[in-house]
């Protein structure tokens, strides 16, 4: 058993444990992604494996006490992925591993031979090629370029799994500039495009994108899933103007807009009734 304070994942061919912040692992001829996932339960980041890559080695090995971001960089060496980040609570300068994309087994090569495959992928013939693409351009370093390629793409694309791929990387790369670029892709044909779109802007914040949100929260118009999305994307925003459009959508007719709405942490529900007062009392 793991003493207190520590951190114990124990199955038939994988054994982690975190001491200490070090981590330490034996593996048998495991999956690469469920290594990762069962370091990610007991270090707090999230692994998301991109649904389209499968190809991933089975792996044998060990280590011990090694720092978390040290044994995680050494097992993804040869596999293209992007690692995101949050700030630490208690350490104002240090970063901390939140979520790590595996977008498939590859050689990572140098920082110019990664940005000249990017660029070639991105003009691609295969929509799932420029898809895969699109991930790996929000490791490129340049992020006003990154922003002003993927904003091309989001317009320009047929495809909307590339037009959706695009959304979640303004999402993950948290750039105010991809805020006007979002709003106009909630009009996209495609319910995953405009999904996608709404759950970035909820990922990026601030009054515009809160904006943004409250409007498609509160329009009838729209299909009720998307309704109930912007509410929850609201619940990450700590503001006035969040609480009022959640407050707001508590008071809606749809059951399930009203209860997405109603469950924000810091909203006050007020019964729903026909003559109740806000921007959208009746549908």
């Amino acid at each position: 058993m793991a003493a207190s304070g520590d951190t114990l994942t124990d199955s038939a061919s994988i054994r982690i444990e975190l001491k200490d912040g070090l981590l330490t692992a034996e593996f048998d001829d495991a999956p690469l992604p469920q290594v990762l996932a069962e370091i990610g339960k007991v270090a707090g980041f999230k692994l998301v494996q991109v649904a389209d890559f499968h190809d991933f080695p089975r792996i044998s090995g060990s280590f011990e006490k090694r720092p978390v971001q040290e044994a995680v960089e050494r097992l993804v060496a040869n596999t293209n992925r992007i690692f995101f980040y949050s700030q630490g609570e208690g350490a104002e300068f240090q970063r901390m591993l939140s979520q790590l994309w595996l977008l498939g087994p590859g050689e990572a090569g140098d920082e110019t031979t990664q940005h000249a495959e990017v660029v070639g992928d991105l003009q691609h013939e295969e929509p799932i090629v420029r898809s895969q693409a699109v991930l790996r351009l929000v490791q490129q370093a340049d992020e006003e370029a990154v922003v002003e390629k993927l904003s091309v793409l989001l317009h320009t694309d047929p495809d909307s799994l590339v037009r959706s791929r695009v959304a979640i990387a303004f999402g993950a790369l948290q750039d105010e500039r991809a805020v006007a670029e979002l709003e106009s892709a909630l009009q996209d044909t495609n319910f995953t495009v405009r999904t996608q779109s709404l759950t970035a802007l909820g990922q990026i914040g601030g009054e515009r994108a809160t904006m943004a949100l409250g409007n498609v929260l509160l329009n009838r118009s729209v299909d009720p899933v998307e309704r109930v999305i912007a509410a929850q994307a609201l619940w990450k925003q700590d503001s006035e103007i969040a609480q009022g459009y959640l407050q707001a959508g508590s008071n809606v007719a749809n059951e399930h807009v009203r209860d997405a709405s109603s469950q924000a942490p810091a909203v006050k529900v007020t019964p729903h009734a026909g003559s109740q007062s806000g921007p959208e009392a009746t549908e």
